[in-house]
């Protein structure tokens, strides 16, 4: 049973007389012994014979040429074609890959600033301190020698308003 193309490969050398002399008796010898594959070179020789009847042609050079270079042109067209809508599309992954990558970056920075406890608690003392501060305008008042500086220094130092 033919199983692979070297098979094929070696009919074909066995027709055109390519063979070597060991490799001539080795396949003969398969062929006594393979029915398929002499049914096979009997399929060849049959449609080698039919191709001797077919009619041939002349080739003219010049338009054997000219047709190459119409291929070769229109391959050159094509690659350039290719290349520009790749640059075009690494142009728009590349924006849109920065823009994503701003965005990210801003709704990180905004996520973090919101949830920062640092922040909230120095608005909170300041909230409490601004409360107050009629209060303190009052003491200040009553009591000249105190510098306003000095007093909210003494104030942050006694914990009061922690």
């Amino acid at each position: 049973m033919i199983s692979n193309d070297s098979d094929e490969l070696l009919l074909l050398a066995y027709m055109d007389n390519e063979l070597q002399p060991k490799q001539r008796h080795a396949f003969e010898k398969r062929l006594s012994e393979e029915p398929q594959l002499r049914q096979r070179l009997s399929e060849f020789e049959k449609t080698w014979n039919a191709l001797g009847f077919l009619e041939t042609f002349e080739t003219n050079p010049e338009q054997v040429y000219s047709s190459l270079e119409l291929i070769s042109l229109r391959a050159k067209e094509d690659a350039k074609s290719l290349a520009a809508r790749q640059n075009k599309f690494t142009a728009v992954r590349s924006f849109i890959l920065w823009t994503l990558l701003f965005l990210l970056a801003f709704l990180g920075y905004q996520t973090v600033n919101r949830l920062s406890p640092v922040g909230e608690k120095q608005k909170i003392d300041d909230l409490r301190l601004i409360e107050r501060l009629d209060q303190y305008y009052l003491l200040e008042k009553t009591s000249p020698e105190i510098d306003e500086i000095e007093f909210l220094r003494q104030l942050h130092e006694s914990k009061i308003l922690d």
